[in-house]
């Protein structure tokens, strides 16, 4: 098994939280933004095409905080041929978080979350060279 090298940085002007694991050459980007929480390919970081490979929506900032750093603890313990270091599967994982338990967003949730969804998105896009200066991607 490779071993995980992890960085992590908090910004508490923008109120977000960012942390890199990386596995030899693969590495993910989480980004924790008020209730929002995405994990992105570090290589596909640096273009203009970056998606997500998985964006969790939480129903209270320390929910999230909290799932973010166990987030960075489950990356550290995936595998590198896993779907997040290895082949990415095309997929929309995107999750919801509450005090009921976790799971897929529906389609009825989607309109529900679509405006936390495009804000996590241009902070994101907007921050992104901040973000891999920061953690030195």
């Amino acid at each position: 098994m490779v071993r995980s090298v992890v960085r992590m940085e908090e910004n508490q002007a923008l109120d977000a939280a960012y942390a890199v694991v990386e596995k030899g050459p693969a590495g993910v980007l989480l980004v924790l933004k008020d209730r929002e929480c995405g994990i992105f390919d570090c290589t596909a970081m640096n273009s203009d095409q970056f998606q997500y490979l998985l964006l969790k929506h939480y129903d209270t900032p320390s929910r999230a905080y909290e799932d973010f750093l166990k987030l960075v603890g489950k990356m550290c313990k995936k595998r590198e041929d896993s779907k997040y270091f290895g082949a990415h599967l095309p997929e929309d994982n995107r999750m919801v978080r509450t005090a009921q338990g976790e799971h897929g967003i529906t389609w009825e949730e989607r309109s529900v979350y679509e405006e936390r969804f495009a804000a996590f998105r241009r902070f994101v896009a907007g921050e992104r060279s901040n973000i891999l200066k920061a953690l030195e991607i």
